[in-house]
């Protein structure tokens, strides 16, 4: 499994997605990803119809909104959980080896950022190539500070003291720091 972590912000968000969907002229679509009730899962022909891309949806990266980013002719794989009570339909990288996750990160009310990431669990080489091709593209806009990827909003959101973060109920002293 591979996976980057990183802060971004709106248009930071953009830049590194306008790159994924641009490159080589291979289309992607995002498909919600995690488990329903229904089969009725989002998809997403290209970033600028992602609702509220660039503010988190949630205190921690955890409980955010979530995507399996897939080549756009590529089929959206499903699991069906039966359970004695209950059932629920799922949508994930498991059942869509050639695809890979994308948790975005985002504003948060206050001053917050809360972190997102990219990851593939590498199952095949279409999701190797894709993961290659989003970690690049990020890479190109991003800087590196301490263990994490930050865009430029999301940078200068750091200078003027924004706390970035995984959780907003952290202590402040896990947030990422400004560097030297």
């Amino acid at each position: 499994m591979s996976q980057l972590h990183f802060y971004a912000m709106g248009l930071d968000l953009h830049r590194v997605l306008e790159s994924i969907e641009r490159l080589a002229g291979e289309p992607v679509k995002y498909v919600q990803s995690g488990f329903s009730v229904s089969l009725d899962f989002s998809i997403y022909r290209t970033y600028r119809e992602i609702p509220g891309l660039g503010r988190a949806s949630a205190p921690d990266w955890l409980g955010g909104a979530s995507y399996l980013v897939l080549d756009a002719a590529e089929p959206v794989g499903l699991e069906h959980k039966v359970f004695p009570d209950f059932e629920r339909y799922g949508v994930f990288e498991g059942v869509n080896p050639t695809g890979i996750s994308f948790s975005p990160s985002g504003a948060f009310d206050g001053k917050v950022v809360i972190y997102g990431r990219l990851a593939t669990m590498a199952l095949t080489e279409q999701s190797k190539a894709l993961y290659r091709r989003a970690t690049t593209a990020l890479k190109k806009h991003f800087r590196r500070v301490d263990y994490a990827w930050v865009g430029p909003e999301a940078f200068e959101a750091l200078e003027l003291g924004w706390n970035l973060t995984q959780r907003v109920n952290a202590p402040r002293d896990l947030s990422l720091k400004k560097p030297a």
